[in-house]
């Protein structure tokens, strides 16, 4: 394998497709996190947590609102561009990832909208958010399954499969396959970047949605928690990651630029991990904004490095 090298235009495109990323997945995630904190909230009889549920439901509702019209515009494109996509064997997997990407996001707005009007009918309201929760995440196992079955070198559907079997041959994925550990690190760097995106909500919203300080006092170091804990765990389905792609990886001269990237993606999680942790301790943590906007770009770059390496590793 040659040496890595990388370009400015490949360091801006992991950028900004890892900040995309964390975004989608920070939406995927946030239903699940909502509904736990409107359990908390019966649990406890503490209206903070239901009020942060909130909160971080209407901020995945707005991104996804101006995501999904992104994605929309970019299934068209695709169409256009690749219409055999929609025409050969896997026209149904990513028709049916479509429509659960569409379907989730649906109740996930039907969840946000009706909070005000279903208070009197908290359960049937959280049935709802866990139907969206579930649904994201179902969706992004979809989507994650057909592009790893899509860029797998050599899988070739049967002809003329019936639509199980291109289904079975799509979503039956080996253990020794890289998606798994992509995946379950998908899952957990979600629910963290969930976690630091509500901590930027937060101060956006300040002004505006004013719960008091007590409140911020306990919303922000939640919300830190939220980033904290997913973003430390999904350190070991990276690791497996690693070590999974080692035998892909040359000699160590020539694979320098790959390690200092895989080195990067452990780092920049573990910094921004200790700006969260300073935001949890803080009596008065809305006076810490500065921590939890820096967190956000070494996330960004953490996932960036991360994907440098493996697109390269796997000859992407």
């Amino acid at each position: 394998m040659t040496p890595m090298l990388i370009s400015p235009a490949q360091a801006v495109t992991a950028i900004v497709a890892s900040c995309i990323g964390l975004v989608l997945l920070a939406i995927a995630a946030s239903p699940a996190i909502a509904v736990v904190n409107q359990q908390l909230a019966v649990l406890h009889k503490k209206t903070f947590h239901d009020k942060l549920a909130k909160q971080i439901a209407t901020m995945a509702t707005t991104l996804g609102c101006l995501f999904f019209t992104a994605i929309a515009a970019g299934a068209v494109h695709l169409t256009i561009q690749n219409p055999e996509l929609f025409q050969g064997p896997f026209r149904l997997p990513l028709m049916a990832s479509l429509g659960a990407v569409t379907f989730s996001f649906a109740l996930l707005m039907a969840y946000t909208l009706l909070w005000k009007s279903m208070r009197q009918s908290k359960s049937l309201h959280m049935l709802i958010g866990l139907f969206a929760a579930i649904s994201m995440l179902f969706a992004l196992f979809l989507c994650y399954g057909l592009a790893g079955s899509m860029l797998r070198e050599g899988h070739v559907i049967p002809a003329g499969a019936g639509t199980m079997e291109i289904f079975a041959a799509i979503y039956t994925i080996s253990p020794s396959s890289p998606t798994w550990p992509v995946f379950i690190q998908s899952l957990l760097g979600g629910f963290g970047a969930s976690g630091m995106l509500t901590q930027c909500y937060l101060i956006l919203r300040r002004n505006r949605d004013d719960f008091g300080r007590d409140y911020y006092k306990f919303a922000v170091p939640s919300a830190a928690k939220w980033a904290l804990m997913p973003t430390l765990m999904q350190l070991a389905p990276a690791a497996w990651l690693f070590f999974m792609l080692q035998p892909v990886l040359g000699t160590p001269a020539t694979d320098n630029l790959t390690m200092w990237c895989w080195l990067t993606a452990a780092v920049m999680p573990l910094a921004a991990a200790a700006f969260w942790i300073r935001v949890m301790r803080s009596e008065t943590p809305l006076r810490h904004k500065v921590s939890m906007t820096i967190a956000v770009p070494l996330a960004i770059i953490g996932a960036a490095a991360q994907l440098l390496a493996v697109t390269y590793q796997l000859g992407l």
